[in-house]
């Protein structure tokens, strides 16, 4: 994949919250970053508060959370998916309009450009807050006018209310409470089945383990969009450094999407196993 990604401005920025929203459970945060308005699908920013940012009064800040975007308007406008599951998303998913938000970014490498002259035919996967690179993907492959399966899985009726802007998305959850009941693969396999696909997938370690399975299986080139815990964002940590069959990777530059190529398997932390 050639490395015309868009690049972060130098150093983090303030801008002010325009608009929030609920998503199912999640929230949904629109700023205008007029530094940095081209942002490519799969990449992301480290998110913090202007104020509040801490555990206590006079404690140490948090670090930045890694966020993934979930739309824009290639003008500065981007919106941001938020699941407060911690203190720090937590304290993010409270922000309300006016308010400031700290960021850095666009970082990381996003998922590759796809054409409507490819030969295979995009297959759209997302799990939980896997949605929100998956989304802006899909966003994108509408603008460009590229046909595209979507195929999305959630854990329950309040979880799948997320999905309620893309009607025709092929929704799956755990419980059977909306769509199909069970996971993303049985929709996967039936568009594998119909046609030459190239799958693009984001969610849980579970499920991508599951989806690089059925892709190894049928020889089906797939990009996963990865998660681990980042503390800089920018590669000087090593804390979101993974093993490939290419050897050490960091996700933060070298990621977070991956070409299934290089893996050998995704354990249940999001790990990736080198053999």
């Amino acid at each position: 994949m050639s490395d015309s990604r868009p690049i972060a401005p130098f150093g983090r920025r303030s801008v002010s919250i325009v608009e929030t929203r609920s998503l199912g459970l999640y929230q949904v945060i629109k700023v205008q970053d007029d530094a940095a308005p081209l942002v490519r699908p799969g990449q992301f920013h480290m998110l913090s508060t202007t104020v509040g940012w801490g555990g206590e009064t006079g404690g140490r800040p948090w670090l930045g959370r890694a966020i993934s975007f979930l739309s824009t308007d290639g003008a500065g406008g981007i919106e941001f998916l938020v699941d407060g599951v911690g203190p720090g998303t937590h304290r993010l998913s409270s922000l309300k309009s006016g308010d400031q938000l700290d960021l850095v970014g666009p970082l990381g490498n996003g998922f590759p450009e796809v054409g409507s002259s490819d030969q295979t035919k995009p297959c759209l996967v997302a799990g939980g807050i896997g949605l929100a690179p998956i989304l802006a993907l899909s966003q994108r492959l509408e603008l460009d006018g590229v046909e595209h399966d979507l195929i999305l899985g959630f854990r329950n009726a309040e979880f799948a209310g997320a999905a309620r802007d893309w009607p025709n998305a092929s929704v799956s959850t755990d419980d059977g409470s909306v769509g199909e009941q069970g996971t993303v693969i049985a929709p996967l396999t039936r568009a594998l089945d119909s046609g030459s696909r190239t799958v693009y997938a984001c969610g849980p370690p579970l499920m991508l383990e599951a989806v690089r399975a059925l892709c190894d299986e049928t020889n089906t080139p797939a990009w996963f969009a990865m998660e681990a815990p980042m503390a800089c964002g920018f590669g000087a940590c090593f804390g979101c450094a993974v093993e490939t069959k290419d050897g050490i990777v960091r996700l933060c530059v070298d990621g977070p999407v991956l070409s299934g190529s290089v893996l050998a398997g995704i354990s249940s932390t999001g790990r990736v196993d080198a053999q």
